[in-house]
């Protein structure tokens, strides 16, 4: 073959590779912030490229949902804290509902089916609202929790952060809230119209100054972790449906409590396991931010094996469907900073991409 000949082939294979990366499928991101609106960008992995599509308007919205027909969002500000919901269209995002109607500072949403539940944290409450023909229905429910715990200012009352759906063996629904301020994880029997009973002779405790904030499940749901806030651990449990006479529904077993956090700063954050099942991950701000990772062992333990250092205030991040990135909602940085995951130990490179959000301070990123 001619030199010129092959030079071009080479010229040929090289702009095709990169038309492929160029071309490579971007993914639906969703930033809920502290600020005043929530964003649509599209993230494309091959780069570590952002493009914003759209925003809506609203106050704080620091936890952001999406469903098959819509966006929802809470309004996190404080007595006047809210519920929305909203519907895309091809010039944006237009909310369609709206709800004061719910408790003070709701930090979590979720949607199940007909009905959409709120965590709400400083009002220590959780709402329960159907879902109308476009929107928010009426509010079902309205639960106020009572308890405290040992650590001041942090605990002064009921807090609860997440919810999270478990189906039992029997085929039974179940929702579990983590309640910071009260130390324990609560569990509810979950009724067909969306609303919930109380269960509190299966809530479980974990530990005085704990202050569990958010929870995950593995592949099967056979195994919930949880990570503390307040006392920066991992705590593992075998979840099961006991439904013998006179028994509670939902029993945890615990299996480990590890460190997360090594310099204990009272800030940890989220949790999220790898597509894989492999790795597990947990973010920590306060002190030394960044990223705690571990190894899954068969038995359900983890095995921590690394840390990553972030920019300020990790709160939320999420995996992409690949398993290759992890993005992380940077809240003092005003930033969305992106991590490659190394498929054979987990551990996070920075890859110096990051979202910058000019003064707003992004709380909770989430793919469609």
């Amino acid at each position: 073959m001619k030199k010129t000949s092959l030079c071009l082939l080479i010229a040929a294979s090289l702009l095709a590779l990169t038309a492929c990366k160029g071309d490579s499928p971007a993914l639906q991101l969703y930033i809920g912030t502290y600020g005043d609106s929530l964003y649509k960008y599209e993230f494309r992995p091959s780069d570590n490229t952002f493009k914003r599509v759209a925003a809506a308007a609203i106050a704080s919205p620091s936890y952001v949902g999406v469903r098959e027909n819509g966006i929802f969002a809470v309004s996190e500000v404080g007595r006047s804290s809210a519920v929305a919901t909203f519907r895309e269209t091809p010039d944006g995002i237009v909310q369609t509902s709206y709800s004061q109607q719910i408790g003070a500072d709701p930090c979590y949403v979720l949607a199940d089916g007909g009905t959409l539940k709120t965590a709400n944290c400083t009002g220590g409450s959780m709402s329960v609202y159907s879902f109308g023909a476009d929107g928010l229905g009426e509010r079902l429910q309205q639960l106020q929790f009572e308890g405290s715990g040992p650590v001041a200012r942090r605990q002064e009352s009921a807090h609860p952060h997440q919810l999270k759906l478990w189906r039992g063996a029997s085929g039974s629904r179940y929702l579990l809230a983590t309640d910071l301020g009260a130390d324990c994880i609560r569990s509810f029997v979950l009724r067909e119209d969306g609303t919930v009973i109380p269960e509190s002779e299966s809530d479980f405790d974990c530990g005085a100054g704990a202050g569990p904030r958010h929870l995950e499940f593995n592949a099967d749901s056979t195994i919930l972790y949880c990570i503390t806030e307040l006392s920066g651990e991992l705590l593992a449990f075998s979840i099961e449906e006991d439904k013998a006479p006179a028994a509670n529904p939902v029993k945890l077993n615990p299996l480990q409590r590890a460190l997360a956090d090594s310099l204990r700063a009272g800030g940890s954050a989220d949790i999220h396991i790898h597509p894989s099942g492999r790795f597990l991950y947990t973010s920590h701000r306060l002190q030394g931010d960044g990223i705690s990772i571990f190894e899954l062992n068969a038995d359900g333990t983890a095995r921590k094996t690394g840390y990553c250092p972030t920019g300020a205030y990790p709160r939320n991040f999420v995996i992409s469907p690949d398993g290759t990135k992890l993005l992380v909602a940077c809240r003092d940085a005003s930033a969305v900073e992106v991590y490659d995951i190394d498929p054979a130990t987990g551990s996070l490179s920075p890859t110096g991409a990051r979202l910058a959000l000019d003064g707003f301070l992004p709380s909770c990123v989430i793919f469609r």
